[in-house]
């Protein structure tokens, strides 16, 4: 219908059949009656005031039965805003009544106020058959039934009716506010004829049993638009005390058994202040106010029924509601919502179907237009979007909006579920006349329950074309074997023809007719299989994935562009195959492929290309049979068809063999060296492989690798994070920070001893002290020795105590956090604590002095590897110990230049000796790995160089000092062995890393002050060599009692 001559229609009759009451009525006169205050008896028009008039309402009229006010004349009733005229009888009572004898009368029927039917006697007993407002009789009433937006229709009482026209209304049916409760009634009734348009505002429901919102059972000439709600039925709820009140089901919100001339809206549309309706292309949404109509169904009830039902007399016929988009019996243009909360009932949103040996016609079909949304779902039973039954006529069925149906099942408090619910999307029963289905919008099903399927587009009907260029998303939720076809096509009558340039998330189900599938663009994502017939799939564009089958029938596969993706299948069968363009077929190669068999011919031109997929780990060389064409087999790229880089990086491709009927290839599984990577990855590469053919997922992740980055990237997030020597540097880090501590704090004691606090430090001969240090580190891949960068963070508490005024000893504590990220390695794979205990002393020989520290740590490590190659996502964890013992012993002599310069050579060596305790990973599954322990022991010597400058400052001195040193090996382990199996299978690796720690250089500077009982300090070292640089930061507060 279109709604812009559907409101010209309806306001000019409205006119027209005003300008007939004013001939006929005309001015008030004597006649009129016009109710102010209360009125208790009953009003006729024929007698309103001692004669013929119209009747006025502004106040109220309230009789105890019968008719409140009856039209018996040609003229008119108004109620007035905020009137009432009311029935307070507990059956056959009425509202308003318009009783036209066979000559016919004339006049309007105006609702602005409120008509009420109570529907109750005493004790509250339910009465029936009241009606609010009645046009009937046996003649014709010209003129229209206005009803104002605050006006409202209520009436109590089984079998009973809002509004119900039972005769001929020439003219337009308006209504507003129309509510009704009791079982089998409704709340506007059209079993008589309406010449023009019906048109809902407001609210209309019928929330009793069997309940209807709009039942057109008679004729109406014009159009059904709605701009308001319709409803039927009640929720089922649970009271506050936890018992459930269960729902209320209506026969239908909307129900049509009759004829409709122009087709019904569910209408939407902006009107300016005046209420006038606003042209699409003039809305400004700051000043126009949306109406928007809505039809709902609660209980299970359709929230559209059209149907000549199982005591049909004649088909049920719906026109068009306009032409263009509006060419179709029902238009939705906002919001059709029908949803189950009765287990077992079935729901559907709009059902067309036929009754009686009758069937029922929507004009050029239904349209769910862009914008609006049609919603149904149901408890353990079926629901449907749009359902057309056995009998029912919709040529074409056109959804741009969305479709969202649920088929829900109970969860029991047992912990069982009910039976669950298939979901239809569209549905076409046997039977159905539906000649297409197009989709630009959105269908969203889902199905819950054991043996449950989810449908998007549903066929056992008549169905020959289905267009997507939307969305079609059916997905089987929950239960077992639960299903999901975005098309099924299984159990319909012909062949079909699917068009697809939109995305299609689901399996494609084609049924025994020679049916065509077209592809031009956008996704299909689920396995297709076709039936008996001669079938084509043709593919000119967008991705085809998810499988591809014949059963009963043949296939010809025709490709100009676009991809045809076969993963996870071992063969398929075709009639004939014609590849051109930049069409490309992906396939898996597993164990059990056997490739493409063409019975009859196949052909390659352009660009056309296969890729393969390798789903096993292939153990030496294999010759793969890809097609093989019964009728031959063409090109004009041979050597294109087939290449390495159709193939995933680890496999090699020895040869490509293209003859007269078959295409194969020879194929070969890398070594590490072809893959570039070093002897040391080679062996956790190697050594990997019965792994990763432990899972499919695993194996399918390598061969999705298709260079040498990605593949040197997944044998690096293989490889255990302890691999090289970053664990032995940070160890080494940390001891050097350690002994920098101490060191820096014997200097500390020493310095008091050349003047700056020594009266202080007389006086007090106990020191305590606190240092904080930070250090930074990095190395650059060197020798099979891993890049990697970290740092730490610790702090170190101590105590010492002067031995006259030429030694100290002391202790200190020191708890040191560090983090290593090895290169390839993400999300700080190697996180190390150490807690060491260290003694020392410091001694002075005149100018020479001696340092010494012993220390001993124990050292908690966590391993993490975060493997995401190939688009998987696990983590191989552990966590372990270890330990390490310590010493230096440093020899210097201090040469003073003067009275502030002084000179200071040193020498020092250092011991280290380290145990790693051996771990096993989880986390990964196939992946983890078990790592045994390791230990290697490392003696370094440093010489250093200092020159210092004191400068008196207050009652102390600072000592300000420039260093560098250099670090060599004394003897140790040179290389570092990381011995490990991969869990699952068992295969061993030895992995060697040359230490990186034969020589080095130090420098730094530190700024330390003593005074009274107080030193401060701050020292800054860079250490490098081999690749390898660390930048160590110390501060340092002693107070000395």
């Amino acid at each position: 219908m279109n709604t812009s001559r559907v409101t010209s229609s309806f306001i000019a009759n409205i006119c027209t059949g005003v300008s007939l009451i004013a001939l006929a009525a005309g001015p008030a006169t004597a006649a009129d009656l016009t109710v102010t205050g209360t009125r208790n008896t009953a009003i006729t028009t024929s007698n309103a005031n001692s004669g013929p008039g119209n009747v006025i309402v502004d106040g109220t009229v309230d009789v105890s039965s019968g008719t409140a006010i009856t039209v018996d004349s040609s003229n008119s009733v108004t109620v007035n805003a905020s009137r009432t005229v009311k029935t307070t009888t507990q059956s056959n009572g009425t509202g308003v009544a318009v009783v036209t004898p066979g000559g016919g009368l004339s006049g309007t029927i105006t609702n602005n106020g409120t008509i009420q039917v109570t529907g109750t006697g005493a004790s509250d007993a339910v009465g029936t058959n009241n009606v609010g407002l009645l046009i009937g009789g046996t003649g014709t009433f010209t003129g229209n039934v206005v009803s104002g937006s605050a006006s409202s229709i209520t009436v109590g009482g089984t079998d009973s009716y809002g509004v119900s026209v039972t005769s001929r209304l020439n003219g337009n049916l308006g209504v507003n506010g129309v509510s009704v409760a009791g079982a089998r009634s409704t709340a506007v009734s059209v079993s008589g004829e309406v010449t023009g348009n019906v048109k809902v505002t407001g609210g209309v429901s019928a929330t009793g049993a069997a309940g209807t919102g709009l039942a057109i059972t008679g004729a109406v000439g014009g159009g059904i638009a709605n701009a308001g709600t319709i409803g039927t039925g009640v929720a089922q709820t649970t009271e506050s005390d936890g018992d459930i009140v269960p729902a209320v089901s209506g026969k239908a919100s909307v129900l049509i058994s009759g004829t409709v001339g122009g087709g019904f809206v569910n209408d939407r549309y902006y009107v300016d202040a005046n209420g006038n309706r606003v042209a699409p292309a003039d809305v400004d949404t700051t000043k126009h106010t949306l109406v928007a109509g809505t039809v709902a169904a609660l209980g299970g009830a359709p929230a559209i029924l059209v149907s000549p039902g199982a005591t049909g007399t004649a088909n049920t016929v719906v026109g068009n509601v306009g032409t263009g988009a509006d060419a179709y019996g029902i238009v939705n243009r906002s919001t059709i919502t029908a949803s189950g909360s009765t287990s077992g009932r079935e729901t559907d949103a709009i059902r067309v179907v036929g009754g009686n040996g009758f069937t029922a016609s929507v004009g050029g079909g239904i349209n769910n237009q862009s914008g609006s949304s049609i919603t149904a779902s149901a408890i353990d039973a079926a629901a449907s979007g749009i359902r057309v039954g056995d009998g029912g006529i919709a040529p074409d069925i056109v959804n741009g909006g969305r479709i969202t149906v649920r088929g829900n099942r109970t969860a029991n408090s047992d912990g069982s579920f009910g039976v669950g619910g298939n979901a239809y999307g569209i549905r076409v029963d046997s039977g159905a006349a539906v000649t297409s289905v197009t989709n630009s919008g959105t269908i969203e099903v889902t199905a819950n329950g054991n043996n449950r399927t989810a449908y998007g587009i549903y066929s056992a009907g008549n169905v020959s074309t289905i267009t997507n260029s939307g969305t079609i998303d059916a997905t089987g939720f929950s239960g077992d074997n639960v299903a999901a076809y975005a098309i099924d096509t299984l159990a319909n009558a012909g062949a079909v023809t699917l068009n697809n340039s939109g995305t299609i998330d689901g399996a494609v189900r084609l049924g025994a007719g020679s049916d065509t599938m077209n592809v031009s663009g956008g996704t299909i994502t689920g396995a297709i299989s076709f039936g008996g017939g001669s079938n084509a799939l043709n593919i000119s564009g967008g991705t085809v994935s998810g499988g591809l089958s014949a059963t009963g029938g043949t296939l010809a596969l025709g490709m100009t562009g676009g991809t045809l993706d076969l993963s996870g299948q071992d063969s398929l069968g075709l009639q004939s195959l014609n590849a051109s363009g930049a069409s490309k077929i992906v396939l898996d190669v597993g164990t059990d492929f056997t490739g493409i068999n063409v019975a009859g011919a196949a052909s390659f031109t352009g660009t056309s290309a296969i890729e393969l997929n390798i789903t096993d780990l292939l153990a030496g060389e294999r010759t793969i049979n890809v097609v093989t064409a019964g009728g031959g087999l063409t090109t004009d790229h041979p050597d294109t068809i087939l290449t390495a880089d159709s193939v995933p990086y680890i496999y090699a491709v020895d040869d490509v063999t293209v003859d007269a009927d078959s295409i194969s290839i020879d194929l070969r599984r890398k070594g590490g060296g072809e893959l570039g990577l070093s002897t040391e990855y080679s062996k956790v590469y190697e050594a990997s492989i019965g792994a990763l053919a432990e899972e499919q997922a695993l194996t399918s992740a390598v061969n999705a690798l298709r260079d040498e980055a990605a593949v040197q990237a997944a044998v690096r997030q293989m490889t255990p994070t302890t691999f090289g020597s970053a664990a032995a540097r940070v160890l080494i880090a940390n001891q050097d920070a350690g002994f920098g501590v101490l060191g820096h704090r014997m200097q500390t004691i020493r310095q008091s001893f050349h003047g700056g606090g020594i009266d202080a430090v007389e006086r007090a001969r106990f020191g305590v002290w606190i240092q904080q240090t930070g250090n930074f580190f990095s190395k650059k891949e060197r020798d099979n020795d891993p890049a990697f960068d970290g740092n730490s963070y610790g702090l170190t508490v101590g105590g010492d105590l002067l031995m006259g005024e030429k030694a100290a000893v002391g202790v200190g504590l020191s708890y040191i956090s560090s983090e290593v990220d090895p290169d390839g390695l993400t999300d700080s794979p190697l996180v190390v604590k150490n807690l060491q205990g260290d003694i020392y002393t410091t001694i002075r020989f005149g100018r020479l002095f001696v340092d010494a520290t012993a220390g001993y740590a124990m050292n908690d490590y966590r391993s993490r590897r975060v493997i995401t190659f190939g688009g998987l996502d696990r983590e191989a964890k552990a966590k372990f110990s270890g330990s390490q013992l310590s010493g230096n012993l440093t020899v210097g002599y201090e040469m003073p230049l003067g009275k502030r310069l002084r000179v200071t050579p040193s020498n020092n060596i250092n011991l280290l000796k380290v145990k790693q305790d051996g771990y096993t990973e989880d986390g990964a599954d196939a992946l983890n790995l078990d790592i045994e322990s390791v230990s290697f022991d490392l003696v370094r010597g440093t010489s250093k160089l200092a020159l210092g400058y004191g400068i008196p400052l207050g009652d102390g001195e600072l000592w300000l000092e420039m260093r560098g040193a250099y670090i060599y090996r004394l003897t140790g382990d040179q290389v570092i062995g990381t011995k490990g199996q991969f869990v699952a299978t068992g295969a061993a690796f030895y992995l060697e890393s040359k230490s990186s720690l034969d020589s080095g250089w130090r420098a730094g500077a530190s700024a330390n002050y003593i005074g009274g009982r107080t030193a401060l300090g701050v020292n800054y070292d860079r250490e490098g060599g081999s690749g390898y640089a660390n930048d160590a930061l110390t501060m340092s507060l002693a107070m000395h009692f």
